[in-house]
């Protein structure tokens, strides 16, 4: 039976054919040179997926001639494969406000370093105490909120407001006995987390000014923005607390959504993916002085959630692994390596990639160790993510390289092909474990779907991108490129 032919055009500068996916030697024949100068056509046998990827810093615009599609009619619209896309992203809450690292204190002098006590004072609290914290996160301006210590437990210590708050009411007022399930939630989790990310402050920075370690962590429950069910935050982590006025290694969340039944399970999740924050920022910032990319601690801090998700019984609806819906619906023309804040629903995008990226990397490439080592060697980003897959696995990968592995999730959703990464693979070791995913078996049944070719895809083809275009076999498709290419051929 002969198939359909598929014809490509593309710039030999951006075209790579070889290495990730190879193709058999009779499906790929070169024609005459007939082109515009610059251009070569080359004709692929039964070639059915094509991903158009742009591991860059830098954003593409399709509509800026970044590439044009040429096609005849199709059958399928593009339209179909997004009906439910703005319904998801409406009902969608991030857990976390990112931070960022561009105003540290400045290094320390080889002087000053050579100068230091070993033995470091631990700040403790006891149930009872009072303190201010300064909420960096809300809408109108900074909150100045006094507390008291309510619980202390193993290896926290958890705040609430005292009675001078005047918008606190039963609807975000801790109770003691779930005070104390909070505590306990954190407890549970915090041997497991640190092993896995690196240790607490003790200490050990390159950076002035730094506070001393505090002998716990300070959670503080609060009604975030005081707008209770109309919140989008549930919680975040905030560097100055080492350097500014809270004098505390704290993390923040929100105490309507944590008394709320519905949503109790995503907050004790939203306490490891906060926690991880936190030591990311000791671990890369005060150890090494380094700055990291929303990207890199937002995937390291799902992914530590994705590993805890059977110690907290966190349920699909309040894991990391529910913001893959978004990822096999769209969330591939968007990418996650330029973060946005902006606008909400890209923003939701970035979560969901990021996460597929993390959870692609720890499923194939190493699990825990992986993990522990990409947060705790001394590199951040790109640079920490190679260095980290390299060492463990004793390959040579460059990031390009990983990128375009990472895309490969979507046509292997059941690891069908051993040869290929897949999501589709379960992890257990060292008392650390991760599930099968089914890419095709995600909430209500959703399936992966790419853009048939019959129209421009439109938006922007984010860093770390890429757009995937499933051939109805009926049509024959032109394609003119400018950047990278992979064909998948059956």
């Amino acid at each position: 039976m002969k198939k359909n032919q598929k014809t490509i055009t593309a710039k030999i500068l951006g075209l790579f054919l070889l290495g990730l996916l190879p193709l058999p030697l009779n499906s790929c024949k070169n024609t005459a040179d007939n082109t515009a100068s610059g251009f070569k056509q080359i004709t692929l046998n039964d070639v059915q997926d094509v991903f158009i990827i742009n591991p860059t810093e830098e954003k593409k615009y399709p509509n800026n001639n970044w590439f044009t599609i040429n096609t005849g009619n199709s059958e399928r619209s593009a339209s179909e494969t997004r009906q439910d896309e703005n319904n998801l992203i409406s009902e969608y809450k991030e857990h976390t406000v990112t931070f960022s690292c561009d105003d540290l204190p400045p290094l320390k002098s080889n002087l000053e370093r050579a100068a230091e006590n070993n033995d470091i004072y631990t700040m403790k609290y006891k149930e009872g105490d009072t303190h201010t914290f300064y909420c960096y996160f809300e809408e109108n301006a900074e909150l100045q909120l006094s507390t008291l210590l309510r619980y202390e437990g193993e290896y926290c210590y958890i705040w609430t407001p005292d009675e001078s708050y005047h918008h606190y009411d039963e609807d975000s007022l801790m109770s003691e006995d779930e005070i104390k399930a909070f505590a306990e939630k954190f407890d549970l989790i915090y041997q497991k987390e640190t092993a896995l990310c690196g240790p607490k402050y003790d200490g050990n920075t390159v950076l002035t000014g730094i506070i001393s370690p505090n002998e716990k962590i300070s959670i503080v429950l609060y009604d975030i923005g005081n707008n209770k069910s109309q919140g989008a935050y549930f919680g975040y982590f905030t560097s100055a607390s080492y350097y500014g006025g809270n004098s505390m290694e704290v993390i923040f969340v929100d105490s309507y959504f944590a008394k709320k039944e519905s949503t109790k399970g995503a907050l004790y999740s939203t306490v490891a993916h906060e926690f991880n924050h936190l030591l990311n920022f000791v671990n890369k910032t005060l150890k090494y002085g380094k700055s990291m990319k929303s990207w890199y601690t937002e995937m390291l801090s799902m992914i530590t959630e994705d590993f805890l998700m059977e110690d907290l019984n966190t349920e699909y609806k309040d894991s990391p692994q529910k913001r893959l819906e978004l990822f096999i619906m769209a969330g591939h023309k968007y990418g996650f390596g330029n973060w946005t804040q902006i606008y909400h629903d890209i923003e939701s995008y970035n979560y969901a990639n990021a996460y597929a990226f993390g959870s692609f990397l720890a499923r194939n490439y190493g699990g825990s160790e992986l993990i522990h080592e990409i947060a705790t060697n001394e590199f951040v980003d790109e640079e920490s993510v190679v260095k980290a897959v390299n060492t463990i696995n004793g390959s040579s990968y460059s990031f390009n390289d990983l990128i375009k592995n990472f895309v490969m999730i979507l046509i292997n959703p059941l690891y069908t092909n051993p040869e290929l990464p897949s999501l589709y693979r379960s992890y257990s070791k060292n008392g650390y474990s991760l599930n099968k995913i089914n890419l095709n078996g995600l909430g209500e049944n959703k399936k992966i779907q790419p853009d048939y070719i019959d129209e421009a895809p439109t938006g922007n083809l984010d860093s770390y991108g890429f757009l995937y275009f499933h051939f109805d076999e009926k049509e024959d498709v032109k394609l003119e490129l400018k950047d990278f290419l992979i064909i998948n051929s059956y």
